[in-house]
């Protein structure tokens, strides 16, 4: 039977077999860090203006573990505030990247509230096992794409679920504290 990190000779992808993992985990990070590199083919380094850490590749299972973190960062934020306001590679990409930006900064609004709001949730086995999966796919999504326009669209349905856990934080504060003012007004 052949080792099934034999995917590394048909992608023709360098890769440091890791003795320390589980080959289903080995063959699992290969794939992120193949499909990851091919995502750009055939385009010159400075024709896309959209792409973030195009330049980093994953040649072992530790280089993808340690890019995990910063993938959730990218997944979360991205676009970031030094991205809002440039040029899309066509007219229309510039078009939605403006009317994006007010999306953009309703999320950050209410990641910066709910972050200190979801502390009291952070018990809650809803809130952890929607949590972790929607934070879980945004994260793979971030680092199979180092495209911050495809970034985007696809996380699109997880961020929403997030942004509307966040949003029933804040507002279900919001109505716990009107609620205690009435309550002592009365």
């Amino acid at each position: 039977k052949k080792d099934p990190i034999y995917l590394q000779d048909i992608y023709n992808y360098k890769w440091d077999k890791n003795e320390i993992l589980p080959n289903f985990i080995e063959i699992l990070f290969l794939r992120i860090a193949v499909y990851r590199h091919n995502f750009y083919p055939n385009i010159e380094e400075n024709e896309e203006s959209s792409a973030i850490d195009r330049d980093i590749n994953f040649h072992n299972a530790f280089d993808v573990m340690k890019y995990i973190p910063k993938a959730l960062l990218i997944g979360i934020f991205s676009p970031f505030p030094n991205q809002w306001l440039s040029s899309g590679s066509l007219e229309e990409t510039s078009f939605f990247k403006k009317i994006y930006l007010f999306e953009v900064i309703l999320i950050y609004f209410f990641i910066s509230i709910g972050f200190i709001l979801v502390f009291k949730k952070i018990f809650d086995i809803y809130f952890i096992i929607i949590s972790y999966y929607n934070l879980s796919l945004i994260t793979l999504i971030a680092l199979l794409t180092p495209n911050i326009g495809t970034l985007v669209r696809h996380r699109y349905g997880f961020i929403v679920v997030l942004f509307a856990i966040l949003i029933s934080l804040v507002i279900e504060k919001f109505f716990k504290k009107t609620n205690m003012l009435k309550d002592k007004n009365n």
